[in-house]
């Protein structure tokens, strides 16, 4: 056994070995699908490490009442994920011009966590760019409805959300996660 493993010893054997969580997480597994010896997808080992990437957060940054990634990996789907890999790897980029700031990317990463909280299941996975500045750009897209979470690049530009249908747009400037996950709500329930 290599180190950082931990051996899945069950009626079914699985057929492989999966990486320990970090201290104080907790692992859940699907067992409903059924596949039981095939190796952990690429996608299966982002979920576990976004919630590890979660878990390292410092206490502030997660906001009340979330005191672990498996917490967050707990309430809401695989497309909620999906979306913080996709800024992660804006974060990345090599050239500086086409990253996000950090408060950007903080920005969004709050408001997207408390309207996740109260999709659970309904997050769905989003479109993420850089706008101008090194502000942030996120969105959601159903018919011919549209979403957009634009997060400014500082404490002196604006984050807002913008929405589009075929009846006309908005704009709304008094962002919280409760009221994005009501504009997600709208998106989808044109799909």
């Amino acid at each position: 056994m290599s180190s950082g493993t931990l051996p899945i010893r069950t009626p079914v054997d699985l057929g492989h070995a999966v990486p320990l969580a970090p201290s104080g997480a907790t692992v859940k597994l699907d067992v409903r699908s059924g596949n039981w010896g095939a190796e952990p997808s690429p996608e299966d080992w982002d979920f576990v490490d976004a919630q590890r990437r979660l878990n390292d957060l410092p206490q502030e940054s997660r906001g009340q009442g979330s005191n672990s990634a498996a917490s967050a990996g707990a309430i809401t789907s695989r497309d909620y994920v999906t979306t913080l890999r996709r800024i992660e790897e804006l974060r990345e980029e090599e050239d500086e011009e086409d990253r996000p700031s950090e408060y950007a990317c903080e920005v969004a990463l709050e408001l997207l966590r408390k309207a996740a909280r109260e999709l659970r299941l309904e997050f769905r996975r989003a479109g993420v760019s850089v706008g101008p500045g090194g502000g942030l750009r996120i969105t959601w897209s159903s018919g011919a409805r549209e979403v957009r979470l634009i997060c400014g690049a500082g404490p002196t530009n604006k984050t807002y959300v913008y929405s589009e249908s075929r009846d006309g747009h908005a704009v709304d400037y008094a962002v919280n996660g409760a009221m994005l996950a009501r504009y997600l709500r709208w998106v989808l329930q044109e799909a």
